[in-house]
């Protein structure tokens, strides 16, 4: 079965829709993490979830930029570390290494 060009770039644009998506949501879910963190050292580890809730709340949208903004940069730099990890791992020289 033969599937249209169309079709193909609908599943490819629906892809990454998808992806951004999931995306946007690890942003803001490491972007509170980030904060919980902070929460947690401020609170000498003995905040509530209802201590947090209140204080994730009150956040102006300037403080909740600022997480999003590490939690962003975070992610790059894990994901540049991941990639020369797997370059590192699958190329040539260290493959015929592990075989050795």
């Amino acid at each position: 079965m033969m599937i249209s060009r169309r079709r193909r770039r609908q599943v490819q644009l629906s892809k990454c829709s998808i992806r951004l998506t999931a995306e946007d949501n690890l942003t803001k879910s490491y972007s509170r993490n980030l904060f919980a963190i902070e929460f947690q050292e401020r609170h000498g580890g003995q905040g509530t979830n209802s201590q947090f809730k209140a204080e994730w709340d009150t956040l102006t949208e300037e403080q909740r930029n600022r997480y999003t903004f590490l939690s962003k940069a975070l992610t790059k730099e894990v994901r540049a570390a991941t990639e020369t990890l797997v370059q590192l791992i699958t190329h040539p020289s260290m493959i015929s290494r592990k075989l050795e």
